[in-house]
């Protein structure tokens, strides 16, 4: 073969490795960039395998252990959670005590769980969990962040939030979503609408207060929706804050 026609094969085969590599658009390209902060993506090449790690110590062990072993990072918003349930479920009489971690991977899935307990003296008043889904895609070659879900809890038979702040969290929840305030104010106001000009006891144990839902466009944008749980004496029990990716590639 003549050093000319080696040169065109060279140019070729570059040429091919370029336009393969571009034919692959990267996951969230399409979305805000304060909204690609909130999730993440990775190349990877193989499912997650099947593990159970329930008695993680520390933080610091877990995130390495996800970093490490799973290749997977954790993106801001989960700081950011952390600094808003210690602001807002702690009081002069409620303290958070340690929180709890555990992750667990199943073939194509690993779930990421942390639980925050706060106490009054030795009495359990609430308590937070964080739980943040990847996913293997083998189509894609590559892992992401399907959701991160908070679910909050109120203890008590007859408890109430430590700070009494139902529309002041759900407000903070929601900034923290980058949902844009005027979606939040109009969640709310119709939400409290309710609650105050409801005739009977509010049963619903999965009430949506400020949902992204109606005319999602799923290639640009995450599923982002806040809701309130109630028990069968119309007692508010249960806060759930979810932001999940709902493309189907």
């Amino acid at each position: 073969m003549s050093i000319n026609k080696r040169i065109l094969v060279f140019l070729v085969l570059v040429l091919l490795i370029v336009f393969s590599g571009c034919g692959k658009k990267e996951r969230y390209a399409d979305f805000s960039k304060k909204d690609q902060s909130l999730m993440w993506t990775g190349e990877r090449s193989r499912p997650f395998g099947d593990f159970d790690y329930s008695k993680i110590k520390t933080e610091a062990e877990a995130l390495d252990l996800l970093q490490e072993k799973y290749k997977v990072q954790v993106p801001e918003y989960y700081e950011i959670t952390k600094k808003t349930l210690l602001d807002e479920l702690s009081s002069k009489t409620v303290i958070p005590k340690e929180a709890l971690y555990s992750i667990f991977s199943q073939n194509k899935e690993l779930v990421f769980k942390t639980l925050y307990p706060f106490y009054k003296e030795k009495e359990l008043q609430v308590f937070a969990e964080v739980v943040l889904t990847y996913t293997y895609s083998a189509d894609r070659k590559e892992a992401y962040l399907k959701s991160q879900i908070i679910n909050i809890n109120i203890a008590p038979v007859k408890g109430e939030l430590p700070n009494k702040n139902v529309s002041e969290l759900i407000e903070v929840l929601g900034k923290n979503m980058n949902i844009s305030e005027k979606e939040i104010n109009s969640g709310l106001a119709g939400y409290e609408k309710q609650v105050k000009e409801t005739k009977s006891i509010i049963t619903t144990d999965y009430l949506p207060v400020v949902s992204t839902s109606r005319g999602l466009n799923t290639d640009k944008d995450f599923l982002k929706e806040i809701a309130v749980g109630y028990d069968p004496s119309g007692t508010l029990r249960e806060f759930h804050a979810e932001v999940s990716d709902q493309m189907t590639k």
